[in-house]
């Protein structure tokens, strides 16, 4: 069996590339041209001018295809609706479609952005959608399509984290740490709802997940919820941080401002997650803190 993993150079591509060298997966994967001419470092990673220009012709039964690609920023995506439209749900879609007809298997990386702003904030696979954001929007209609071709599953992340997902809460808020720390400031200001609740799982528990699958394909089908099945509020995230790095001392402000395409709160019901999550308790913050720190303090000397 071997993987096929489309975009490579996405913060999710950069983490699962990461781990199957170090686990010695085989795999090959691909990302686009538009990237510019960087020069590619990595032997199995091949250039295309786009995703539905990939010839799978090397592809055979019960590989894996696995689709780590998409706009992935929600607000890029109201920016920029036709790229997204193309690689959130039509590039997905015809890719799932010609693993297909080659009997392979694919998953395709979703969002908990489609369900929107759910009721009760507890959510499970059968939750109502309806996504705030074109790029939720989007997804779903992925979701749809890809759920009714045969050997696909869909993951349903909620917010992921580690060293390659950059703009989010937990880069975000090492970043104005240690910013503080350089300017002798005493706090960190925040901006959010501090109560707001979130499933946070570091990119190492999504492999896990995927390496799960990878194990035994046939027993995974249709819409799993990829989290750590732990419910925590931003602020309790903030404070978890700052003590796994002995930095008690700096307060943190939050300035309580809610973002209109951004949920208040989102979480995996408890009990009620997908079996593809089992034993992903302990990847949820502080894990993976350290690194992260180590990686962006480095990047300001």
């Amino acid at each position: 069996m071997s993987i096929f993993l489309i975009g490579s150079r996405s913060s999710i591509g950069q983490a699962l590339v990461h781990y199957f060298n170090k686990d010695n997966v085989e795999y090959i994967c691909y990302r686009t041209r538009f990237l510019g001419s960087q020069h590619i470092t990595n032997p199995r990673e091949i250039v295309v001018d786009a995703y539905d220009h990939i010839n799978f012709k090397d592809i055979s039964m019960n590989d894996i295809v696995v689709y780590a690609s998409g706009l992935g920023s929600v607000y890029i995506s109201e920016k920029n609706t036709q790229a997204s439209y193309r690689k959130n749900y039509s590039m997905p879609v015809y890719l799932a479609k010609e693993a297909h007809k080659k009997g392979a298997y694919f998953i395709y990386l979703s969002s908990a952005a489609v369900y929107g702003e759910p009721i009760g904030n507890s959510i499970t696979e059968y939750s109502v959608c309806r996504p705030l954001s074109i790029y939720g929007k989007h997804k779903l209609m992925a979701e749809k399509a890809i759920n009714r071709v045969d050997k696909t599953v869909i993951l349903r992340l909620f917010s992921t984290y580690s060293c390659f997902q950059e703009k989010l809460f937990v880069h975000d808020f090492l970043d104005k740490l240690i910013t503080a720390e350089r300017n002798g400031q005493s706090f960190v200001r925040c901006r959010g709802v501090e109560d707001a609740a979130r499933d946070f799982l570091h990119h190492y528990g999504l492999y896990e997940a995927i390496k799960k699958i990878m194990e035994e394909p046939s027993l995974f089908t249709g819409i799993q919820l990829v989290g750590s099945g732990k419910s925590m509020t931003i602020r309790k995230a903030a404070e978890l941080i700052v003590a796994e790095l002995n930095k008690g001392h700096i307060e943190i402000i939050f300035e309580d401002k809610q973002d209109r395409l951004t949920p208040v709160s989102w979480f995996i019901s408890e009990g009620s997650y997908s079996s593809v999550c089992e034993k992903l308790h302990e990847y949820t913050i502080p894990f993976g803190i350290k690194q992260m720190y180590q990686e962006r303090l480095s990047s300001y000397v």
